[in-house]
Order: structure tokens, then sequence, then C-alpha cells
């Protein structure tokens, strides 16, 4: 055999980490760079994970080849290997080296190109890909200089979108009382942007791109589905590899289970981690259809800074720059991920060894200049990341979405299927009950009693609306409700208290794990945290909030009171279902 070395240096204009963003997406990359649209199989590991297999057609010709796990490091390089079945090409090595500065950035490009036979073909094969690549960029270059508004200009645009339709969908957002502006904006981006930007998209990345305050996209994306414009779709994504495994149309289609067939893992679908509310346009409205060209880039991990490829008794050194934070070491061959905490500057080492399915790092103490050194110590390949330990901020979870009123009012028909039970890591449940009820009925009557309630409730959904709650259901002339930040839920209560409303209302809340189920066809939750907020609202002596004193510890609550300025009473009290006197608090508003 013949290995054929081809380099290239390119040139673009920006810092490596605005480059970065653009070469190391590469599904994106290959798709604009015309690169065939491959179809993938798995085949399970048996120390786990999975050999990825790759066919497509080039050419005339139909390649089939393995693909191994990509290798990177950040803004400095990544390269992926792929070995073909048969044919005149055996092997192809692909690697992207990141130099630069401030201000530029020099692309070193390398691919090698290992022949059977035909090294003429080998060679076509090694030129045309530097050369695609080399135009990608240069569409890049375009983009980075602000000479193009889109660094893909091969996909932006196509399909057409249909006028009549967006139209339609643009009256309907105006009329649902969204601003002109916003909408017309939002209408635009249906239009005009790339094929990947309108496939499950990400309500939250989106909004920044369009520059619009993130609540308020996640409400017109609310009310765009509901005018057709746009399909909410329900997105699992894998607790390791982070990446879409599975998308359903509507939570009765969530299961138990959620398998990644990438990684070779099972696991439950979180609400409040691996669950996330995505968009797509309406195939109605531009009939966009989304194929996958890569599945082990960079980007579609964007939490690992680095990943590494060990062969059995493979020893490797590397280098990293960690910002300071919690990170994590992480693999599929391995039980456990090791927590790495970088609280100092300067230089640290540190041993890790991969053995017996397990992770075993001889420090959890770093520091930011961190060098690795990694050992296989196993008997199979060892595929070896260092990540992020905590789930991307730009995700908007069932979890969060479920807690909106919005999403209850437009999609109450969005419920799990009967007898699926889906845990949440922390929520905040509020309940309110009326003080002094069961006398207003006997002096007023039942039908003016009745009116006044319904008034109070009304009041009761603005305002917990209004910061970013829902009613879950009413009790008589109490109710349950959510919020996906404590914060929120106690600004929600403390403005309930100080308003207007001439009845006096008990208020208990509680932030904790619980269990979302299909009750009575709405979503509702179960669990110790419901029970503890009802029987905190018991506790209440009507025109304040009853809290457990630990919540006072979570830096949202604390300078919710602050911002409020909230009187505390701290006292003790039984709570049913706690066998000893628990330290409670009581918050009024000030006058």
């Amino acid at each position: 055999m013949r290995t054929l070395k081809f380099v290239r240096r390119i040139e673009l204009s920006a810092p490596p980490d605005r480059v970065w963003a653009l070469l190391a997406d590469t599904d994106r990359l290959n798709r604009e760079i015309g690169f065939p649209l491959p179809t993938f199989t798995y085949q399970e590991r048996e120390n786990g994970g999975t050999d990825a297999f790759a066919a497509l057609k080039m050419g005339g010709i139909v390649f089939r080849y393995r693909e191994h796990p990509f290798e990177w490091v950040k803004e400095r390089f990544y390269s992926v290997r792929r070995t073909f079945d048969s044919g005149p090409i055996a092997e192809v090595i692909g690697k992207v080296e990141f130099e630069g500065t401030d201000d530029r950035t020099t692309l070193i490009v390398t691919t090698d190109v290992v022949c059977r036979y035909v090294p003429a073909f080998a060679k076509i094969f090694g030129l045309t890909t530097l050369a695609q690549l080399e135009s990608g960029c240069k569409g890049f270059e375009q983009f980075l200089t602000g000479k193009s508004a889109t660094p893909y200009a091969r996909e932006t645009g196509r399909p057409p979108a249909d006028p009549s339709r967006l139209e339609k969908g643009l009256t309907a957002l105006i009329a649902s009382g969204t601003p002109t502006g916003i909408a017309q904006a939002f209408c635009d981006f249906l239009v005009s942007a790339p094929t990947a930007d309108l496939v499950n998209f990400r309500p939250l990345e989106v909004a920044a791109h369009l520059g619009i305050e993130p609540s308020a996209f996640l409400d017109l994306c609310l009310t765009a589905t509901r005018a057709g414009l746009i399909d909410l779709k329900w997105r699992v994504m894998c607790p390791y590899c982070r990446s879409n495994k599975d998308t359903v149309e509507n939570l009765g289609q969530l299961g138990q289970e959620a398998h990644c067939v990438a990684c070779n893992i099972r696991f439950g679908p979180g609400f409040d981690e691996n669950v996330e509310v995505v968009f797509s346009v309406s195939y109605n409205v531009r009939p966009v259809v989304y194929g996958t060209y890569c599945i082990g880039g960079p980007l579609l991990s964007p939490h690992a800074v680095a990943q590494w490829v060990l062969e059995p008794g493979e020893e490797r050194r590397v280098g990293l720059d960690l910002p300071l934070g919690v990170w994590q070491i992480a693999s599929l061959q391995a039980e456990n991920r090791t927590r790495l905490l970088v609280s100092q500057n300067g230089t640290s080492h540190c041993q890790v060894r991969f053995r017996d399915g397990k992770i075993e790092a001889d420090s959890e103490s770093i520091a930011g200049q961190a060098h690795f050194k990694l050992v296989n110590e196993t008997g199979g390949r060892v595929v070896a990341r260092i990540e992020e330990a905590h789930w991307s901020a730009g995700v908007v979870t069932a979890a969060k979405v479920t807690s909106l009123q919005k999403f209850r009012d437009l999609f109450s028909s969005e419920v799990l299927s009967p007898g699926i039970e889906i845990g949440v890591g922390r929520v905040c449940i509020l309940f309110t009950d009326l003080k002094g009820s069961t006398r207003m009925y006997r002096e007023q009557g039942d039908a003016s009693s009745y009116a006044t309630v319904r008034e109070h409730f009304s009041q009761l959904k603005t305002i917990i609306s209004r910061n970013h709650g829902a009613i879950v259901k009413t009790i008589g002339d109490a109710i349950m409700a959510s919020f996906h930040d404590p914060g929120n839920g106690l600004r929600a209560a403390l403005e309930i208290q100080a308003s207007d409303d001439p009845l006096v209302t008990k208020i208990g809340m509680h932030w904790g794990p619980a269990i979302v189920v299909n009750a009575n066809e709405i979503l509702d939750y179960f669990g110790r945290t419901v029970n503890l907020a009802a029987r905190l609202q018991k506790h209440s002596l009507g025109g304040d909030v009853v809290v457990f004193s630990g919540l006072l510890d979570d830096p949202g609550v604390s300078a919710v009171i602050a911002e409020a300025g909230a009187s505390v009473e701290n006292f003790t009290a039984e709570v049913p279902d706690i066998e000893r006197e628990m330290k409670l608090v009581r918050l009024t508003p000030l006058e």
C-alpha cells in the first residue's frame, strides 16, 4: 500500500474561537462543501460504546467505511480516521490544526490517503477533498469579515418558503399581541435561514441570534406553533454525548426509557436534564428536509473540550487550558465519571488511569494549565474526554417549558402516556388557599362567592404567568402552581400577597425533586416536594409565605427577598411526614 499526504494552509481573518465554531461543526461543514450524504449503522462494542459504519456514493462508486471516533482539543485541532472495506482507498486520516492571533487564524489541513491501488484516484480524492474545504472556507471568510450575512450560502433560503402560509402566520402572530417588528424578524428568519437552523432549533440560541429577549422569544415560539409556522417537538438527549437521540412529536410518545444507539447506553428521560423542547419550521411553510452528514464532530458534543482515542496499553501525555469551574473526565468504557475542580490558575499535573471499567485520577483539584498523563490499562480501545460537568444553560428543558402558563394554555393536550413517570430533579411547587372562605360562602352565598373566587384565580394566574410559572390545577378555593426557578416562585408569592386582592391568601412553597405524570389528562406533579409544599401552606396565617429556612440559602431566593423588602420571621413547627420540628420562615411583604 502507498500513502499520499496532502497539506494546505488556509488563512482566515478571524480569531481561532470564531473559526472553530464554523470548522468544528463538521455536520454543517460537510453539507456546505457538498460532501455526499452518508448512511450510518452501528455495532456494539463489548467494553462499551459502538463502532460506526457509513456508506456513501461518490463519483459513481459506493464507499463503505468504518468511522473511528474523532479526536480534538477545542480551538487547537481535530482529526478523524476512516478505514474502507474495499476499493482503491484503504484509509483516510484528516486533521485540521488551528494557529492564530486575536484577529487571524491559520488552518493547517492535512489529509493522508492510504491507497490499495490506482494512486491516481487517491490523488484526485485527496486534492478534491482539500479543494472542497478551501471553497467552504472562502464562504466562511466572507461571513467572518462582514461581507455575507451567513457562512452557509449554499443552503441559505433553499427551498423557498410558501408566501401565503407565511403571511397568514405573520398575521396570526401580530393578532396574538406579538410586536410587529419581532414577528416580522422571526418570519424573515424562517424564509432566509440555512436548513440546519430551521430543524430542531433551540429557541434560546435563535433568540440570541435575532436579538430578542429569551422569555419573550420562547412565548413567540409557542404562539407561532399554534399559528402553523413551526412545529414543537421534544428531543431526548443522551447524557453522555448530549446530542439528539430521539425526537417525538408529543409528550405521549416518551417512554420510561431511552436508548442512544451511537453510545450504546440506556437512560431514563429526565424532564430537567435530557428532555428539551425544540422547534422546526413547518413543512407546509418551507419544505426543509434534513439529513445527517457527520455523527462525531466536536460541536456535536459542544460540552466536551477535548477527546482522545487510546488504544490498549497506550499512554498519552496531553495539555489543556481549562477555565475555572467544575469539569469531568468521562468515557463510555467506564462506569464512573471523575470530577475535576479547577480552582486556581497556574500549572498542574494529573495522571488518569482507565482500568477495570473505571476512571482513576490521582487528583481531583487541578490548576487551569493542566497536564494529563492518560493510561489505558484495559484490553480494548478507550475514548476519553474532558467535558463540562453541567448541562448547557442554552437548553429549554421540558421541566422549564411545562412550568410556563402559556404552554399550559396553548398545549393543554400535551400529556404523558398513562403509567409513564418521569423524574424532575428540581421544581418549585406553590400552594395557595383562601382564609375564611367558609364564612364568605355562608355570608355572601354560593353564586356571589364563586364569582369572587373566579376573579381571585384570574388575578393569581396573571401574577404567576408574569413570573414564568403556571397553574397546574385548582383544588376548591386553592391552587397548585409550578415554577422552574424558586426565585420566580417566591417573587410571584410575594406579589400575590402585596396585591389589592380583598381576599386573604395563605401560601406555602417548597423546592425539590418530583415526579411528572398524566393525572386526569393534565401534567401533574407528585412526590414529597408536593406534599411538603401543601403542608407548609397550612402554617401560613394569611398575607404571608411559609417556606423551609434552607430555601433562603438559594441566591435567587435571597435576592428576591432583598428586592421585595419582605420581613423575615423564623419559627419552628411540626410538619406532617417529618418526625421532628422544622425550622420554617414566614415571609411577609412590607406595607
